[in-house]
């Protein structure tokens, strides 16, 4: 789920994810998609760089030129970022046996 449906569904989860991150076990994979055209509606840039590597280790992040509502400004490229890791990180390919 995007952090901007929690944000709307659930305000003090917003709050609780953000400080317990750094305590996030670090063999969990963390992979952020960021606006690049308008951070000032997540506190800008700074913001944006503190969100990011918050919890340093096992973290990918994209940066794409839209705004910050990233699921409809971009949705096909959203999904396929997000399919993409998760293909990466659970599904394996069976290997051929002779």
């Amino acid at each position: 789920m995007s952090g901007e449906c929690i944000v709307f569904l659930d305000r003090p989860t917003s709050h609780e994810t953000w400080f317990l991150l750094p305590r996030l076990d670090p063999r969990i994979d963390l992979f952020f998609i960021l606006s690049g055209k308008d951070t000032s509606a997540v506190g800008g840039e700074r913001a944006v760089r503190e969100t990011a590597w918050r919890r340093p280790g096992k973290v990918s992040n994209v940066i794409l030129p839209v705004g910050h509502l990233i699921p409809q400004e971009a949705p096909e490229v959203f999904a396929k970022l997000v399919v993409d890791f998760l293909v990466q990180k659970y599904v394996t390919t069976p290997k051929a046996s002779l």
